[in-house]
């Protein structure tokens, strides 16, 4: 009897070792048994991959082409078990970008899989993730942050973007504009897209706070502006008006009796 050995790119790639498919562009699916050598790529090609879907983001901006690919990306390298910086690259590019467009879901996948990848020593950014992952758990109200805070390495603590997360964390949970102005100021990265989402939160409480603090007397909109970050008066003026506050006549002071709730 003789044995005829099966073409290398018909095996499922557990069994050929490694991927052959050279395609840079591939439609992400989910698996239902373990895929073929043939459809998957090497870390190369790979590589090569993930490079194209980088400058056709910074080109065009389409999400839904970025996030596919990336899915597609990130499957090739969990199939063939690469666990190297091309998969931190993979995973924060994809967890960045998420960010951008305000994909929680798709950045909680990443975030969780690169905790993973830098606790097995693989070089990445793990400070900058860090920050990111505090400061979801600010913006999505969940009860995790004691959690999030115990998984955090002790030496990422002194870092810029920890620090600076924590005392955003610390701004935000005391309702402390005065110090949450500076650090929106003075955010680095993907920071600002999280800042964004807790600024109007920020404002509403700061707002009320003035305006039991400056009850019956008129409060100015220009320290509104100077305290609550509005590029200018118009601007103040409509996030006052929707708040169902009230002007006085003139326009240049907030009638604080009727505007207190």
């Amino acid at each position: 009897m003789s044995i005829i050995a099966a073409p290398q790119g018909s095996l499922p790639v557990h069994k050929s070792g490694m991927g052959l498919c050279e395609s840079l562009e591939k439609d992400y699916l989910r698996l239902t048994s373990m895929p073929l050598a043939c459809d998957v790529r090497p870390p190369h090609v790979l590589g090569a991959a993930l490079q194209m879907v980088k400058a056709r983001w910074l080109a065009d901006n389409d999400y839904e082409y970025a996030c596919t690919q990336l899915k597609s990306i990130r499957q090739d390298l969990t199939v063939q078990n690469i666990r190297t910086e091309l998969a931190v690259d993979a995973y924060e590019t994809h967890g960045r970008i998420s960010l951008e467009v305000a994909d929680f879901a798709e950045f909680r996948q990443c975030h969780s899989v690169l905790r993973q990848l830098y606790a097995q020593g693989v070089a990445g950014n793990p400070a900058e993730f860090a920050a990111y992952g505090l400061l979801f758990c600010l913006c999505s109200c969940r009860n995790t942050m004691a959690a999030e805070l115990s998984s955090l390495p002790v030496g990422l603590l002194g870092t810029t973007m920890v620090k600076h997360a924590l005392e955003v964390c610390a701004a935000v949970r005391q309702s402390n504009h005065t110090a949450f102005m500076p650090l929106f100021d003075s955010a680095e990265r993907m920071v600002p897209y999280f800042l964004d989402r807790l600024l109007p939160l920020v404002q509403k409480k700061a707002l009320a706070a003035m305006l039991a603090a400056f009850c019956p007397l008129p409060l100015p909109v220009s320290h509104i502006v100077e305290q609550l970050g509005f590029a200018n008066a118009r601007e103040a003026k409509r996030f006052l008006l929707d708040q169902d506050c009230v002007l006085a006549p003139g326009g240049s002071d907030l009638d604080t009796r009727q505007s207190r709730p």
